[in-house]
């Protein structure tokens, strides 16, 4: 179990196109219609959004920048989720950045970024008090997280006990899974061992790194079962991205990728050393929306 993505819903409460890309379904377009998506994360959920630029609207539903975003990939696996699996409008405020770990104080980001907490204050401050231009409640907003890549790719070689700190890391998460509440989901890490970056290490380094990635997963799936059954007016899905990612990787023709060890070419699984590429994450939306597939978002 490597990556798994959580989504938490409260129940009270393939075009790769690099231009605005509007739904590829017939959706209501006014701003009482819409459902909105509220995205944490880092590099693998990023695409570039200020909460001082345009806000998500009818008709631009990512805000700033307009579709697919920078990410560096091209469009990536929430892109396409807001406009091409979308069964409704969605408004999709993104909040995750590139190199982003759960509380910077306890892993150093990959990049001076913007760390879980400082996230979800940007949220707080942007459209928690759910302003007229983002009309959200409980019964039509989703939060979805995805942190930990950066998290046990920087500190799974420290020494020590790597599951207490897990533990650790995991009680910071979800001190702010609190503050968010409703509706959220949740990937764990997936397999970061088998990417180009981590092939140019040894098979031991390699096999660290996974242990670690295993328990910290391990531990979050625990832990998102039990907050749950702990907040009973609350939903919460995984999509186990492990599973998906390694599917692909063990059998990629079957995917149409003709290499899974270079990168940034035509038929290459990686875009670069530690990023999958765009087709890559029109995958992932796809598993995401088979997951959703009864709720109002996919």
């Amino acid at each position: 179990m490597l990556s798994k993505l959580f989504l938490v819903t409260a129940l009270a409460s393939a075009a790769f196109a690099a231009s605005n890309c509007p739904s590829k379904r017939a959706t209501p377009a006014d701003l009482q219609h819409a459902n909105f998506w509220f995205a944490f994360g880092d590099s693998y959920t990023a695409r570039g959004f200020s909460t001082t630029g345009t806000i998500p609207a009818p008709g631009n539903p990512m805000g700033n920048p307009a579709y697919p975003g920078a990410t560096g990939v091209g469009a990536n696996w929430i892109d396409f989720d807001t406009v091409e699996f979308n069964k409704s409008l969605i408004l999709t405020y993104d909040y995750a950045v590139g190199g982003a770990t759960i509380n910077g104080s306890l892993v150093a980001p990959t990049l001076k970024t913007r760390d879980f907490i400082t996230q979800v204050n940007d949220f707080e401050g942007q459209v928690a008090k759910k302003p007229a231009t983002a009309p959200w409640t409980s019964k039509n907003a989703m939060f979805s997280i995805w942190f930990g890549i950066n998290d046990i790719n920087n500190s799974y070689d420290k020494g020590g006990d790597r599951g207490a700190f897990s533990d650790t890391l995991i009680n910071q998460y979800f001190n702010q899974v609190q503050r968010l509440y409703i509706r959220t989901f949740v990937p764990c890490v997936p397999p970061i061992y088998r990417t180009p970056h981590m092939l140019t290490k040894s098979q031991s380094t390699r096999d660290l790194q996974k242990s670690v990635m295993d328990g910290y997963n391990y531990r979050l799936a625990v832990r998102v079962h039990s907050w749950a059954s702990q907040h009973p007016g609350v939903k919460a899905y995984i999509w186990d991205a492990n599973v998906s990612f390694n599917d692909v990787l063990n059998d990629p023709k079957k995917y149409g990728f003709s290499n899974i060890t270079s990168y940034g070419k035509k038929g290459d699984f990686w875009a670069n050393n530690f990023h999958p590429s765009s087709q890559a994450h029109h995958i992932w939306a796809q598993d995401v929306a088979t997951v959703l597939k009864d709720t109002v978002w996919l």
